[in-house]
């Protein structure tokens, strides 16, 4: 089935030209933040200016306009058009209306359009019900004049005086979130290699090039309905150099320095870091609660620059491997790392420690008074492996707690964990007795 139609524009409609120059700022969580220069061909008094490329998630509530020089110019009315054309939305406007078809040797019939779910149902002259009937279905001119190619922002302003202005336009929107993947190879010797790759998407609905792209890490608070925290338009301005955003100065902000072009529905990998033979600690926990006994191999490393690293690592998935000893890479565990400030220590869990072995040889807990309990735990720890090594055991704790005995040096890390740092050597075995007391 062909439709045949035109879309017409109000004779008093100025269609601005694409951006001239794009930036976007995308954050972690399904936002962006874009701006745009774009030239508008302003007329004197009242028209109607339509901004075609604009994002099809777009948050009109959040579109800012300022002009870069002095304007006399009002913003009355804005509105957010995304009634795209389709020929379902057209043929949905003349159910119930007669409408005409033509047959491929010229001829042409009417009928009423019934349905258009699933082929097209029309009633002709003779009061026959027609399913897919032949034919190329051709509606009026002006079927489409309130539906638009793509999605566009119309602003009805009043301006003074007639001529191009460059006007900044400012706006939020949904479908664009970008997320770091990170690749951990660990070398013999006690390093490693680490690469880190920015997995960027956009389900925007709109393609946004040569576009100048920055990437924030962190959580951001979002009011419902208005990701840009209300900073909505209310009139057309001047450009105010000082209006910086300030709430990113609590954030971690990547640049990516050079000009690129961001297609919709395109997912795309941007290297972000790649170090080798960084310095790594081998670290060994065991993790206690009263009903599990839990021991797993980490791996530190310093994000320092020493270490080849020295930037703010954004939170994500980490894909671990080693090679065998054929020298052939094998993947060892997946795993997750937190937003990591520059100087601070990255921990990747590396998975079970199976030279480790821990058999629980007492755990109780007793009422000794109303409300007041208290735990009682013995742990048998076997080295296996054949290096001394420093375990680092930590107990799962609730309520209000202390220690009252134990072997070893007990520390409070925080009002759910304590911490103790137990010496193994290697094929050796260490017993770790603890006392804990609660009250709830």
């Amino acid at each position: 089935m062909v439709l045949a139609c035109s879309q017409g524009l109000a004779a008093d409609s100025v269609e601005v030209a694409e951006p001239q120059e794009v930036s976007l700022t995308v954050y972690n969580g399904d936002l962006a933040v874009v701006r745009e220069l774009r030239e508008i061909p302003l007329q004197a008094g009242l028209a109607t200016y339509l901004l075609p490329e604009v994002s099809g998630q777009i948050q009109p509530q959040s579109i800012d306009l300022r002009f870069l020089s002095q304007t006399s110019c009002e913003l009355i009315e804005q509105n957010y058009n995304f009634d795209l054309i389709s020929s379902d939305k057209l043929l949905s406007r003349f159910i119930g209306q007669e409408v005409k078809l033509a047959t491929d040797n010229g001829s042409y019939y009417s009928g009423t359009l019934l349905s258009s779910n699933d082929g097209l149902v029309l009633r002709d002259g003779d009061n026959q019900v027609l399913v897919d009937p032949s034919g190329h279905l051709v509606l009026p001119a002006d079927a489409a004049d309130e539906l638009f190619l793509r999605p566009t922002l119309s602003w009805l302003m009043d301006s003074e005086v007639a001529g191009t202005q460059t006007a900044e336009i400012r706006y939020a929107s949904n479908g664009l979130s970008w997320d770091a993947d990170y690749i951990l190879h660990i070398n013999d010797g006690d390093t490693c290699n680490l690469e880190g790759w920015v997995t960027l998407e956009n389900y925007s609905g709109t393609t946004y090039r040569d576009a100048n792209l920055k990437l924030v890490a962190g959580d951001i608070h979002m009011l419902r309905g208005d990701p840009s925290g209300g900073s909505g338009f209310r009139s057309a301005g001047i450009y105010d150099p000082s209006l910086i955003e300030e709430s990113l100065l609590e954030f971690h902000l990547y640049d990516l320095q050079r000009k690129t072009t961001i297609a919709n529905n395109q997912q795309k990998q941007i290297s972000m870091i790649a170090a080798e033979g960084i310095p790594t600690r081998d670290v060994y926990t065991m993790e206690l609660n009263g009903h599990s006994i839990e021991v797993n191999q980490y791996i530190e490393l310093d994000n320092e620059a020493e270490s080849g690293l020295g930037i703010p690592l954004p939170k994500g998935d980490i894909r671990i491997f080693a090679d065998d000893y054929e020298g052939q890479a094998q993947y060892l565990n997946s795993n997750y790392i937190y937003h990591t400030p520059k100087n601070e220590v990255v921990r990747v869990e590396i998975g079970s420690a199976a030279g480790i072995v821990a058999n629980e040889i007492q755990s109780s807990f007793e009422e000794t008074s109303p409300n007041c309990w208290v735990w009682r735990d013995e742990v048998n720890v076997f080295n296996r492996m054949g290096e001394d090594i420093v375990l680092e055991v930590v107990w799962e704790l609730s309520g209000e707690w202390k220690v009252i005995d134990s072997n070893v040096i007990i520390e409070k890390q925080d009002s759910r964990k304590a911490v103790a740092e137990v010496s193994i050597p290697a094929y050796s075995a260490r017993e770790v007795k603890s006392v804990f007391q609660f009250h709830f």
